[in-house]
């Protein structure tokens, strides 16, 4: 069966970098990400998460 999605591989010093991060600055990052994968949805997945995010559905 062939798998769906994807994978990706973090080395050791990528997670202690990582931690060693602000949480300010990890939620900024995060903001950021949110924001370009809003800019990419289609307009019927954008009004979906927009709904469900105010819990309207």
């Amino acid at each position: 069966m062939k798998h769906k999605g994807y994978s990706y591989t973090v080395t050791t010093k990528q997670i202690i970098e990582y931690s060693r991060l602000s949480v300010r600055h990890k939620l900024q990052w995060l903001e950021a990400v949110n924001h370009l994968n809003f800019l990419a949805l289609d307009k019927k997945t954008k009004k979906i998460q927009t709904l469900f995010r105010r819990a309207k559905i």
